[in-house]
């Protein structure tokens, strides 16, 4: 075995050297470094981390949807809701208005109603005494429409020229029906004195004796509202009553 020659160690001491001195040089800058930048400590690190975002009441976990929100009407605890409140409950403490009486009203009625109400309070009272029904006759009926239209305008208690047999009515109010007109006339009886043939002192009586006039056989009326107000009724009668001294019952001169 050869050995190197003396001329190559102080090559090798050199080298070995200049590691040496590379290596310390490393490790004194990696110990400034680390003088200059020390490691954070872990509990700031972890401070510096930001919480995680809290999941809000409405997230919907696992895909999973929310329930549906109960409705208003869902029986709790098994108690059933208070019944809907009644189509007459008065709202925000105004009172519906009053229903309108009959006494209010104006009611109207169609030809043949009108005929068959003035015809039954015309029969009855004369039935009851004995005495022939009257019939409706259109011609009495036109004129008493046109001598009605005549006093709706100031709605005055005037009687017509003409030949026939004539009752008025006037009410201040324009509810009355044929019927109720009728009535009016036929209470007047309790004016009539059977034993004189005339009505008592004061009174009047003449509706009552042109309605049950024996010879009188027909009759028309209308029934028309006041432009003023209130309403007026006419019935024309042929032939016609109330002759002096003559008995309404059965013709004959007292």
């Amino acid at each position: 075995m050869l050995n190197p020659p003396m001329s190559s160690f102080p090559k090798i001491l050199t080298s070995t050297f200049i590691s040496y001195l590379l290596l310390l040089l490393a490790v004194a800058i990696k110990a400034h470094d680390n003088f200059l930048h020390p490691m954070e400590p872990l509990t700031q690190l972890i401070g510096s981390i930001p919480p995680p975002t809290a999941v809000p009441q409405t997230q919907v976990v696992s895909n999973i949807p929310p329930p549906p929100a109960e409705p208003q009407t869902q029986v709790v605890s098994n108690i059933p809701p208070p019944p809907a409140e009644p189509q007459t409950q008065f709202v925000g403490n105004v009172l519906p208005p009053p229903a309108q009486t009959q006494t209010q009203l104006f009611i109207p009625h169609s030809h043949a109603t009108e005929i068959e109400e003035f015809l039954a309070a015309h029969n009855k009272i004369r039935q009851s005494m004995g005495e022939p029904c009257l019939t409706w006759d259109e011609t009495l009926a036109k004129f008493a429409h046109h001598w009605a239209e005549t006093l709706a305008a100031e709605c005055t208690m005037v009687h017509s020229t003409v030949s026939y047999g004539e009752n008025l009515f006037w009410g201040a109010q324009d509810h009355w029906t044929p019927a109720e007109a009728v009535q009016s006339w036929i209470k007047e009886s309790d004016f009539f004195d059977n034993t004189t043939n005339h009505c008592k002192e004061g009174q009047m009586c003449e509706h009552y004796t042109q309605v049950i006039w024996k010879k009188t056989g027909k009759v028309g009326c209308a029934r028309k509202k006041c432009h003023r107000g209130g309403l007026i009724v006419v019935c024309n009668y042929d032939p016609p009553g109330n002759y002096e001294n003559v008995n309404p019952l059965d013709d004959k001169f007292m």
